[in-house]
């Protein structure tokens, strides 16, 4: 159920009985007697009887509007008798909702402290059941300041309680955690704190991470949650019935029906009034196990079934109902009953939008208005489906081009949604449960496409690409590089960039052996403070001056015009791809045309890419030429490019960035005899870059870095050797890079700058001159941690006399930078390598670099072999310092390796892990120069002064 309720009445009664006497002698006798019965027949569980002798002290006391506690014991009375119908009593939501109103009203007339926490708490809980969440969370916010004021740590478990689930349903899952987090620390601080709210906790935090998709973490507190209800309340409450329920939810999200279906016995096993309330939540479940199952009519009477249950509970079609209204269209979809489908999903966004009551299929609400943001988000999206298989079944085109409106519309409320969401927690988590829309709407585009031919349609299917690649980060490159602005803007990055440091104090806390509890404790609790000052700022700022978060994060997405005549030279091609289920869009732009093909994957494409890259660094040329060959013919031979392209813009898609791109071959070899020089590498016909998005190719090109000091700042550290010296020795052991020792020497022979080598490459010389460097190159070790990317880092030599740093930097470290570079070479393993953020892209070392703020990242996709290493980027600065651009370095690099290798040791493993991510312009930075090859001035000086010099010696000569 979306409404909870605390339970709590006894223990409402005794704190009422605690201070009773002090109010006594001030209530009026025919008042007081009346209120005894009250209480007394409340005990007894005459709750009709009880809720009479309330009505009638109420009565009774109107007329004593004199008495000076009058608003207090009004507040008291009008409470108690809301709370005689609430969820544990008389479940009448309605008169519930009525006297919680007039109790607050008259609490807020008083001075009182000690039971406005209490009334302000539970007119919250009767907002949230009427979803006016944006009521409910300043109460809350009240009742935690009054719980804090007084001590009274049982009322803030309790509110911060709600307010997480508030700002669940709000969507605003960052918030939400923050506040069930602070309470559960509490809750473990104070283990005497009732079982109903421990319970009630955890049955949130399950709640919360089964929306936002971490169901392994979402079960072990929906088991933590099942002993502390069952210890409060009993076996067959309903609490414990809904957390039977919860656990079969989650265990249906993960796919395991069969225990879905055990979990949901116990739920039908459990009969009493109290939990029939409840049972429209539990055929609704039982209603997408008969969905799954594919047994649609079944699942068609399951749904119907629940919203009478939950009618004739609570009185009329509210908006708890609207999901139950989408499982019933996916259902009738499922059955081809397309027009049925249609009403039912009609229905669901007339109850989920308070401004929004058209029956009309053609009629869309906008998010203003809406119950549950998110939800209509998906909604929308179902409804555009509807059309598109209604479509696919008749070929009725007029059912295709329903389909593309809904798309339009759609996707500007995202687009207007993106732009409202200030946490970048809860912007990637829409991102990624958003990201089907666009693969939906690419996919609708497509096949309109292919019916009319019009151009139009590629064009606004790239578009809408472009919108779904790394919004975060082109975001937080926008913002940051504006100027500080408004004083709005300067007090929110204040508060934002000490919540930053506060938060890489709290991981590297965490992360130490021996992690101190009490200051992980306090880091958590300064950031909770943090965060709801932010957040409390931000919603003044929405309110009064709404123009800055209007415009904030305004940035313009690349079109395909800008593209063509910005980016691309006349040899050039950008391709872009968009992985959707079992298929990936490719689109091609030239300066001429833009095509899209869809290609079909019959295979698991993420094993595919661990196969090929399995068989690169096991050396496995068989499967190698096998599996690169499929990639080819599936990712780059269908688009067909022009003969004159050369040069190749690829922004990948999700798991393909961990694709070596210019390891593909192009045809099969004839002999099957290892011999990788000799093969067609896509790499011999094309310069390759990379980049996020196109956006973000097209701000580089016309926002070119100003470099104020141009400078090469090298570091190779040293480390102690423990797996020898040979060429295949890895930079991810701590071996001793002797590589990457030679590697720097000459890279500072090219470029005038500072290098440090061996002891002195600490962490903090890394920090004390990163801001005057304009090119950063790392020859080092690296630490990749998959799950958790943050905690990546790169590791540099220790100094005895440092007690700040500790030799590491990761990459949460550098989302705190602010880099001036022009490129950063990370000349080590794995540092284009990471877990896949959907919509973003790779969570690499490399990409933190991006983020903060650096252009162009060249880094590797796995563990890179030190001497081959050594050797590319020796000849790629080499390139760079004759002027040419990155991309077409970095190639001739790598052709010269393979040239200058055998057949066996020019092996892709050697020379293709490195990946050059950004502009590929030549570098800023001009190489240094030898004395020889001085200025035309300076030998136009060398040259007259020798001139005088031969002068004066020959008239000293002929005077003689």
């Amino acid at each position: 159920m979306k409404l909870f309720w605390t339970g709590a009445y006894s223990w409402l009664l005794a704190i009422t009985v605690t201070t009773f006497i002090q109010a006594q002698s001030r209530i009026p006798e025919n008042v007081q007697r009346l209120w005894d019965k009250a209480q007394t027949q409340a005990k007894a569980k005459a709750l009709a009887a009880a809720a009479t002798a309330y009505e009638q002290a109420i009565d009774a006391f109107k007329t004593k509007n004199t008495h000076p506690d009058y608003q207090v014991i009004m507040a008291r009375l009008y409470h108690e008798l809301a709370m005689l119908n609430s969820t544990d009593k008389l479940v009448n939501f309605q008169l519930f909702f009525e006297y919680q109103m007039k109790a607050k009203e008259a609490i807020q007339q008083s001075n009182d402290t000690q039971y406005k926490g209490e009334i302000l708490y539970q007119t919250a809980i009767a907002h949230y059941y009427y979803q006016q969440f944006r009521k409910a969370a300043p109460l809350l916010e009240e009742t935690i300041e009054l719980a804090q004021q007084r001590k009274d740590y049982v009322l803030q478990i309790r509110a911060m309680n709600v307010i997480g689930r508030v700002y669940m349903t709000l969507s605003l899952y960052d918030m939400s955690l923050s506040y069930l987090e602070k309470a559960e620390r509490l809750l473990q601080q104070h283990p005497d704190t009732p079982k109903a709210y421990a319970g009630q906790l955890y049955s949130n935090l399950s709640l919360l991470k089964y929306t936002i998709d971490d169901q392994t973490s979402a079960l072990i507190d929906a088991q933590k949650a099942l002993p502390f209800w069952m210890a409060a309340y009993g076996g067959e409450h309903f609490r414990v019935v809904s957390i039977y329920n919860q656990i079969a939810r989650i265990y249906f999200a993960l796919g395991n029906t069969q225990q879905t279906k055990v979990y949901l016995q116990k739920v039908f096993a459990i009969d009493n009034p109290h939990v029939r309330k409840g049972r429209g939540a539990y055929l609704t479940l039982l209603g997408n196990v008969h969905h799954r199952e594919k047994h649609y009519q079944k699942a068609i009477g399951a749904f119907r079934e629940a919203i009478q249950v939950q009618i004739s509970t609570f009185g009329d079609d509210t908006a708890d109902n609207t999901e139950i209204y989408q499982h019933l269209s996916k259902s009738y979809q499922a059955s081809q009953q397309f027009e049925l489908a249609l009403q039912s999903i009609q229905r669901a966004l007339i109850l989920n939008n308070t401004l929004f009551t058209s029956t009309d299929f053609a009629d869309h609400p906008t998010l203003k208005g809406a119950v549950y943001n998110e939800l209509q988000i998906h909604l929308l999206s179902d409804k555009a489906t509807i059309w598109y298989e209604w479509f696919k079944t008749t070929q009725n085109i007029d059912y295709l081009h329903k389909a593309y409106q809904v798309y339009h519309f759609l996707l500007q409320e995202v687009k207007y949604w993106k732009t409202s969401l200030n946490d970048e927690n809860n912007l990637l988590l829409l991102i990624k449960r958003s990201n089907y829309i666009f693969t939906n709407a690419i996919e609708v585009l497509h096949t309109l496409y292919k019916f009319t031919k019009q151009q139009r349609y590629l064009r606004e299917a790239f578009h809408i690409t472009e919108q779904a690649k790394a919004y975060v980060l082109l975001r937080s490159l926008y913002v940051s590089g504006k100027s500080p602005g408004s004083a709005n803007n300067q007090i929110e990055n204040k508060i934002t960039n000490r919540l930053k440091d506060l938060k890489e104090h709290l991981i590297a806390e965490e992360n130490k052996p021996n992690p101190d509890t009490r200051k992980v404790v306090d880091y958590k609790d300064q950031i909770f403070e943090l965060k709801a000052s932010r957040d409390s700022l931000r919603q003044s700022f929405q309110k009064f001056s709404p123009e800055y978060y209007q415009t904030k994060y305004q940035f313009k997405i690349a079109s395909v015009p800008s593209i063509q005549h910005k980016i691309l030279g006349k040899q050039e091609a950008l391709i872009e791809y968009m992985l959707a289920d079992n298929a990936v869009f490719i689109f091609t732009v030239t300066p001429q045309s833009i095509t899209l093909k869809k290609v079909k994957f019959s295979a698991n494409i993420k094993e595919r890419i661990k196969d090929l890259r399995k068989s690169i660094t096991h050396k496995n040329f068989q499967e190698f030429i096998r599996h690169s060959h499929f990639f080819y013919q599936k990712l780059i031979q269908p688009i067909a490019l022009p003969k004159q392209v050369n040069k190749l813009h690829i922004v990948p898609s999700g798991v393909l960035y961990h694709l070596p791109w210019e390891a593909l071959i192009t045809q099969l070899p004839t002999s099957n005899q290892a011999n990788y020089s000799q093969l067609d590498y896509l790499l011999k016909n094309y310069v390759i870059s990379y980049d996020y998005s196109a956006t973000l190719v097209l701000n580089k090109m016309i926002r070119k870095k100003i470099i104020s000091t141009a400078q090469l700042l090298a570091f190779a550290p040293e480390f102690n050797s423990q797996t020898g010296s040979s060429d295949d020795t890895l930079r991810n052991k701590l071996s001793s890079l002797t590589g990457a020792q030679n590697e720097v020497k000459v890279l500072h022979t090219l470029y005038q700058g500072e290098l440090f080598t061996g002891q002195r490459a600490t962490e903090q010389a890394f920090r004390a001159h990163i801001k005057n460097t304009s090119v950063l190159h790392l020859a080092t070790h690296a630490v990749i941690n998959d799950q958790r990317p943050a905690l990546s880092r790169l590791l540099f030599s220790l100094s005895p006399h440092d007690t700040v740093n500790d030799g590491y930097l990761h990459a949460y470290e550098l989302h705190n930078l602010r880099l001036n570079t022009e490129l950063v070479t990370l000349s080590a393993c794995n540092t284009g390598f990471g877990k896949i953020q959907t919509g973003e892209g790779v969570m690499s070392l490399g990409r933190a670099f991006a983020y903060a703020g650096s252009p162009n990242v060249l880094m590797s996709l796995w563990s890179v072999p030190d001497q081959s290493t050594a050797k590319i980027m020796t000849e790629f600065y080499k390139h760079l310092a004759d002027g040419v651009p990155k991309d077409v370095a970095l190639q001739r690099a790598k052709l010269t390796y393979i040239a200058d290798s055998d057949h066996i040791t020019s092996n892709p493993f050697y020379w293709s892990s490195f990946v050059l991510i950004g502009n590929p312009q030549p570098l800023q930075l001009q190489p240094a120069k030898a004395f020889y090859q001085g200025s035309f001035f300076v030998w136009c000086g060398i040259t007259f002064f020798g001139i005088l010099i031969f002068l004066w010696a020959g008239q000293r000569f002929f005077s003689k």
